[in-house]
């Protein structure tokens, strides 16, 4: 599938993701999907200026030279009035990062949960947030998404600056997995599942369907909508997180816990299912405390070290 990129005012180029279908009365399920990128540059028939108004057709006009400069002008010589100034098209303008963050920190009532983070990940890339319990990874990625705020440093995420517009980085971005904030209901059947984050989401049912099968068949993931989450394997259940977050065509996907009750070679499938993700256009922040099957799937690696109590009321 071709996931061709749409320009969003005030943020990151987007991933395209199936439309949303139009129902009789013209009401839209869910976000905008705009289908397609136009192109910038349009072959257009530019009407020549009249040089010599006046005259009748160009072979019967006299021949005008333009005025040219004297041998003592200096600098390029001021054309006529009646000459159109015709300058080169403005640089495009740079795109702005899927994460940047500089210092970032986050401070408790007692202790720093992290702080000093810095990053510049691009767009549809990977990064892998290497941490022990207790070194603030899950609130990293709550931060990333927007549903927490930061007490120190500079962040934006999709080109939005944070936490002054977190409402719409929300919108864009999907934590598939983060502790018990953010976890699968392991009553529900898979297909309950993707029905109820269609209902969050706010996306027709075939839409969600739709998109739902295609992020399991990048992550390689083959189940029965009947199958309760319970039943799931490690390894199902957490490319069932992912899946299910791609329902909402996020332009950025956060995940926890990568490692959570995995083998290494069903880490490797992880990270290479969001290796796929990232390389149709969706960026993709996930965490784990083990660098070693993250490495060749991943373009960047930030470790988080937990604090440490040096003195009594301070941490480091």
């Amino acid at each position: 599938m071709n996931l061709a990129t749409d320009a969003r005012r005030g943020g990151c180029d987007r991933p395209k993701w199936p439309e949303q279908p139009t129902g009789p009365d013209g009401w839209r399920a869910g976000r905008e999907i705009r289908a397609g990128v136009r192109s910038v540059t349009e072959s257009r028939d530019v009407e020549q200026p009249d040089l010599n108004p006046g005259h009748g057709p160009q072979q019967d006009r006299p021949d005008t030279a333009l005025p040219q400069p004297s041998e003592d002008t200096q600098g390029d010589p001021a054309l006529p009035a009646d000459v159109p100034d015709l300058q080169s098209p403005p640089s495009p303008t740079p795109q702005p990062l899927a994460v940047d963050a500089d210092r970032l920190g986050l401070h408790g009532r007692e202790r720093w949960v992290f702080r000093e983070v810095g990053v510049r990940l691009p767009v549809g890339a990977v990064l892998a947030v290497i941490g022990a319990k207790g070194s603030g990874r899950s609130s990293l990625l709550l931060t990333l998404a927007g549903r927490m705020r930061a007490t120190d440093g500079r962040l934006s995420v999709l080109g939005y600056s944070l936490p002054r517009q977190a409402r719409q980085v929300r919108e864009r971005a999907a934590v598939a997995r983060v502790g018990r904030a953010v976890a699968l209901e392991p009553g529900l059947t898979v297909a309950e599942t993707v029905r109820e984050r269609s209902l969050l989401d706010v996306v027709s049912p075939d839409l969600a369907a739709e998109r739902f099968g295609w992020a399991c068949s990048v992550l390689g993931l083959d189940l029965h909508g009947h199958g309760l989450v319970e039943d799931l394997s490690g390894l199902e259940q957490t490319q069932l997180a992912c899946a299910v977050a791609a329902v909402g065509a996020p332009s950025l996907l956060l995940l926890d816990d990568v490692d959570a009750g995995l083998h290494s070679h069903e880490e490797s499938a992880v990270w290479r299912g969001l290796r796929g993700l990232a390389d149709s256009g969706v960026s993709v922040v996930a965490a784990t405390t083990d660098p070693g099957p993250a490495g060749e799937h991943c373009d960047a690696v930030l470790r988080l070290a937990p604090a440490v109590e040096t003195t009594k009321g301070h941490f480091r």
